[in-house]
């Protein structure tokens, strides 16, 4: 008898007073309307008289009213925000439990409003598809209960050609549209990308409306700030559905691709037709997929789909290549002394381009495609050289070498890359060293022994100046909290140690004992014995056990077959790949007898040392799965040494290694007899038995 006093108050124009019967609301559209759906069949008492489901119509009436924007502007617009979350939260769950129910809710609501979207209240016609919008969100969670929901001839798909239609209808009028129905409408657009498939007559006017005065042109900067987003993924949801209508978008683009410099930004935001850079990125961003998946018949252009695609890419990319050549220019004339604003010119440049690169993939798609990529990577290159200290720029260099990765074949690409990348890489500061060392990362992976020749130059540099950029160890390593130096100290050092493993992986580890390196080899060692057992960080001890077995395996390994490991990461045919054979003929990388001799002595000495003294570091903890992991490499390490060596390593383990530690001779021994047996899991087991016996 209560229930519709609280259907009255929770629709009261009021937010005050339908807050106060949410909690109620929130009950009964939540957890009693689960338990009721959950119930369904099953023998119910005649006492159970309370259905949720019966006062579905009056919830969802409630939310409608409550979730309108509010009247005045001077309303609190986050705590309106939150109070809508809430109640989308209760509309979610009821058409996850009721979908059938709330689609007869959102079709009475529809053929309730004025039939011309002009006449409706701009409140309410934003409260209504924004329940449209989040019904698709409901039903996603349903999966094959949504099929029928989502298919052309569906009541849903309907409800929404007529949103379209009415919307479209709207706009031709001369009524303003008000900002928050035009934005909510876009993004109903394109979550329901499948009806503008389906419905293409619709996808011209559409657009035409989002690229004219009801979207990147209209009054209010919000409004064209949220359409350069949504135009973008408005295209990319649609696919080819675009493509017949991309010469016309590419034209409304072009007028909006031109980056303003600092003075003319300033003097051009009170135009109603001013975007900020970071919008402007999404349009480049949309004129690169546009152009990367155009495909149109010969017959309507006069030219093939490559043709086309370098036509629109030289129209798009000419203007920002020669903005900056322009600017380097007048700053080698000493027509330009302002570096700062250089900078940010620049700097926004190249990132203007990288997102137009964003879409391209493979390394043909269009004509003269390498030529015109590798004048983009020849730009980069003169701007790094020009301000190679500038930090903004740097990182857009190297986010424009990412992009070029995919696009410009091996040749081009490593052809024109090495001093830029050299730059990058012996100039970082400690800040860019995660984005360094990715690009390099990436490069290997991708190239790997046709970056041997670049990598042997500069391995040894690299390394060099990412330990001159760590601050001092600290003295108290192994305490519970660490400051800020160590932090900073450990993270570098994350990342040094992900480049050495990755050299190492795949096949690269040439560089580290090429006639130029091999010098230097012992110091590389000390530090990755460092990461073994110095740091207190499972990950980096994992890693640099992993390069220590990798180069034992390799290094003296003398045919023995592959390590499990070393076969599943696909390092050892990285190592004995023709690839690889040829680089380390090359770089005359090869360990003498006095060096090999010394490279096992730590490997078997300074090397087992450090699988023990890793366990008496705070975050050591064989219950934890990060450590176990490290473990794991340790263990695969002692069976690479017992498989290279033999008797020499379990004579080392056993009679001295083992007594230094304390370890008593009736422990020594059968620790050793399972290494001794090479079986991974059997020396997993004594390692864990003996780690927590000398505890």
């Amino acid at each position: 008898q209560l229930m519709p006093l609280v259907w009255e108050l929770f629709a009261h124009e009021s937010k005050d007073v339908s807050e106060e019967v949410f909690e109620i609301v929130n009950t009964v559209g939540g957890a009693l309307l689960r338990t009721e759906t959950q119930a369904v069949g099953k023998p119910q008492s005649e006492a159970e008289v309370f259905r949720p489901s019966e006062y579905i119509p009056q919830i969802l009436h409630g939310i409608y009213r409550q979730t309108r924007f509010p009247e005045d502007s001077d309303s609190d617009a986050a705590e309106f925000e939150e109070y809508r979350r809430s109640l989308y939260t209760i509309f979610l769950n009821i058409v996850r439990q009721r979908p059938h129910d709330t689609l007869a809710f959102l079709t009475n609501l529809a053929q309730s409003l004025p039939g011309q979207f002009a006449e409706i209240d701009p409140r309410d016609l934003e409260s209504f598809l924004s329940l449209v919008y989040r019904f698709k969100e409901g039903l996603a969670a349903l999966k094959a209960v949504a099929v029928p929901f989502n298919e052309p001839t569906s009541p849903l798909t309907a409800m929404v050609v007529q949103i379209h239609s009415s919307m479209l209808s709207a706009s031709s009028t001369a009524a303003p549209l008000h900002p928050s129905v035009l934005l909510t409408y876009y993004d109903l657009a394109v979550r329901y990308s499948k009806v503008l498939q389906n419905e293409s007559a619709l996808i011209p006017a559409v657009l035409e409306m989002m690229f004219g005065s009801h979207g990147l042109a209209h009054p209010a900067g919000q409004v064209r700030s949220r359409v350069c987003y949504l135009c973008l993924r408005l295209v990319k949801v649609i696919g080819a559905s675009v493509n017949p209508h991309a010469s016309s978008i590419l034209t409304a683009l072009q007028p909006r691709l031109a980056i303003a410099n600092e003075r003319e930004e300033f003097a051009s935001k009170n135009n109603p037709t001013y975007l900020a850079y970071d919008d402007q990125l999404y349009l480049f961003e949309l004129a690169g997929q546009i152009i990367a998946s155009l495909v149109l018949p010969v017959e309507e252009t006069g030219m093939n789909a490559k043709q086309l695609r370098y036509r629109y890419t030289v129209a798009v990319l000419d203007p920002l290549l020669q903005g900056l050549n322009t600017t380097l220019n007048e700053l080698a004339k000493g027509a330009l002394s302002d570096e700062e604003y250089v900078t940010e010119h620049c700097a926004s440049h190249l990132n203007a381009i990288a997102h137009v690169l964003k879409a391209f993939k493979g390394t043909d798609c269009m004509e003269n495609h390498q030529e015109t990529f590798t004048q983009v990577l020849t730009a980069a290159a003169c701007v790094l050289r020009a301000l190679p200290r500038a930090q903004r720029v740097r990182s857009k260099v190297i986010f424009t070498l990412h992009r070029l990765t995919t696009v410009l074949d091996r040749e081009h690409f490593l052809g024109n890359v090495q001093e830029t990348l050299q730059t990058l890489m012996l100039g970082c500061e400690q800040p860019e060293v995660v984005e360094i060392v990715q690009l390099v990362d990436q490069l290997i992976i991708k190239h790997k022994q046709a970056l041997g020749g670049f990598l042997d130059k500069t391995t040894l540099p690299f390394v060099q100046h990412l330990c001159a950029l760590m601050p001092e160890r600290s003295a108290l390593t192994n305490s519970e909290t660490k400051d800020a130096p160590q932090l900073e100290r450990e993270a570098t050092q994350k990342y040094l140690y992900t480049f050495l493993l990755h050299l190492v992986t795949h096949g690269l580890d040439a560089v580290l004992i090429s006639a130029q390196n091999v010098a230097q080899l012992e110091n590389m060692l000390r530090l990755v014995l460092e990461g073994c057992a110095e740091v207190q960080d499972a990950n980096i001890n994992r890693a640099c056990f992993s390069i220590g077995s990798m180069l034992t395996e390799r290094w003296i390994g003398n045919g023995t077959a592959p390590s499990p490991a070393s076969e599943a990461s696909g390092a050892a045919t990285a190592a004995t790949s023709p690839a690889s054979v040829a680089l380390r003929a090359e770089l005359h990388a090869e360990l003498s007898a006095e060096g090999k001799a010394r490279f096992i002595q730590i490997a078997v000495q300074d090397f087992t040392r450090a699988m023990f003294a890793v366990t008496k570091l705070r975050h050591f903890d064989l219950d934890d799965m990060q450590t176990m992991l490290a473990v794991k490499e340790i263990v695969n390490m002692q069976a690479v040494l017992v498989a290279s060596l033999g008797v020499e390593y379990l004579t080392f383990l056993r009679d001295v290694f083992l007594p230094s530690i304390g370890c008593p001779a009736e422990v020594a021994g059968p620790y050793a007899e399972q290494v001794a047996s090479g079986d991974r899991k059997k020396i997993q087991a004594a390692y864990k038995a003996l780690v927590s016996q000398m505890k």
